[in-house]
């Protein structure tokens, strides 16, 4: 090899590092975006599932609260009935 090839040879590396480097760069900006994006999503999925749960026991609370006059409608349906039969007479 003469002085030459050796001199394109290292000016064809230098040129293939800082490509890679550029590239390098580049994949370091994209996973940090990606990072960034994953939190702000997983602080979003946090977020809605406390929200769910939240109306889960809202349900839960409103659910027993029907049943709970349910029952006391059970409990009185013979007063009302004996009331409307003595209205009817």
């Amino acid at each position: 090899m003469d002085k030459s090839e050796v001199i394109g040879d290292i000016m064809m590396l230098q040129r293939d590092y800082e490509f890679q480097k550029q590239e390098l760069l580049e994949a370091r900006k994209a996973i940090e975006e990606l990072k960034r994006e994953n939190q702000a999503r997983s602080a979003e999925c946090q977020e809605a599932w406390k929200s769910l749960l939240e109306l889960q026991n809202e349900l839960m609370r409103k659910s027993m609260h029907v049943g709970s006059l349910g029952t006391r409608l059970f409990h009185l349906a013979p007063v009302f009935t004996a009331l409307y039969l003595q209205i009817e007479k």
